[in-house]
């Protein structure tokens, strides 16, 4: 497997091509400017329930639990009702340790053994299973490029990346978590976690010429300000969506906040619907709980956003609020 970590020696040569080669397509411009509606399911799947939905793109997880779907099920949610546009989830900036790649040493011994990758770092406590990883370290971009083929084989439209924003704690908050290292800006993390984002374009567009295929981060949204202006090019040339969570209805609930939004988050989305990308806002919401949903959709729709309201498990088909029979 080809390393697609970007070597500081040639940086400025590499960005110059890689923001020209990953520039929105206009092929992939004109399948997210049909979206209307999507449907964020990590778990749980019925697929023929969601093949039957009237969602216009879909995302998911690349495997049903211990086996990735088949071609064959992705081709029949792409081709069902009309076309739905179908990515990946894919987190890149946290290992989870039930995937493939995971080890169970890893926990068991912690960071005395001297087999723990160098690039795993602590588990997340907000999120059991999940680990911190050093995402510009060659041996985890090797792991993700990895699974990146895998999802283009299996026919995936695109991926959605989540834990985007992590470079924010390896610039702030490492050293205090016990890290072995901690970078020495939000700049240099931010630019950091850009190369990875760009290499992944590259790798899907370039080296296995899929130049139609999408890229949405899911949050991190400010990068786009911690890195670099050159490095912000890069970015913005290299993906078509962004998602955002708790968007309107935040706070510590896991579920119906109050309405509380996020102004700052929601001025940067409204600079990502500017420069011409979608925004696949989740707000989680209960089904019950009818009027806040109908408030989210509203508002969303209003920003130029793309709604989904779900539940904080995201384990269930919820009916599209716009697409509820009478």
């Amino acid at each position: 497997m080809q390393a697609v970590i970007l070597k500081k020696a040639s940086m400025l040569v590499v960005f110059t091509s890689l923001v020209l080669s990953c520039a929105t397509d206009p092929a992939r411009s004109a399948l997210l400017d049909g979206v209307d509606d999507f449907l964020l399911q990590l778990q749980n799947y019925d697929l023929d329930a969601i093949k039957a939905s009237q969602y216009d793109l879909v995302v998911m997880d690349y495997s049903s639990g211990s086996e990735p779907w088949s071609s064959q099920d992705i081709r029949g949610l792409k081709s069902s009702e009309g076309g739905k546009i179908v990515l990946a989830y894919l987190s890149i900036g946290e290992a989870e340790d039930y995937r493939a790649y995971w080890l169970p040493e890893w926990v068991d011994e912690g960071f005395a053994d001297p087999d723990r990758p160098e690039w795993l770092g602590r588990e997340n406590p907000e999120w059991q299973g999940n680990y911190k990883v050093k995402y510009w370290h060659p041996d985890w971009q090797d792991i993700v490029v990895s699974y990146l083929d895998q999802i283009i084989d299996q026919g995936f439209d695109g991926i959605y990346m989540d834990i985007v924003d992590g470079y924010w704690y390896w610039s702030n908050e490492a050293a205090a978590a016990g890290e072995t290292e901690q970078l020495g800006s939000v700049e240099d993390a931010a630019d950091r976690m850009v190369d990875f984002v760009v290499a992944i374009a590259s790798h899907c567009r370039i080296d296995r010429r899929i130049v139609d295929f999408i890229l949405c981060p899911q949050n991190g949204s400010f990068i786009v300000h911690d890195c670099s202006p050159s490095r912000a090019a890069a970015f913005w040339g290299a993906i078509d969506a962004i998602g955002a969570e708790d968007t309107f209805f935040y706070g510590d609930l896991d579920e119906d906040n109050p309405y509380n939004p996020q102004n700052d988050v929601i001025l940067n989305l409204d600079g990502f619907v500017g420069a011409g990308k979608t925004v696949l806002a989740t707000d989680y919401l209960s089904e019950g709980n009818r009027a806040d949903i109908a408030t989210f959709y509203s508002l969303c729709r209003s920003h130029g956003y793309v709604p989904f309201a779900g539940s904080r498990g995201l384990d269930s088909l919820r009916i599209n609020p716009g697409h509820e029979p009478d």
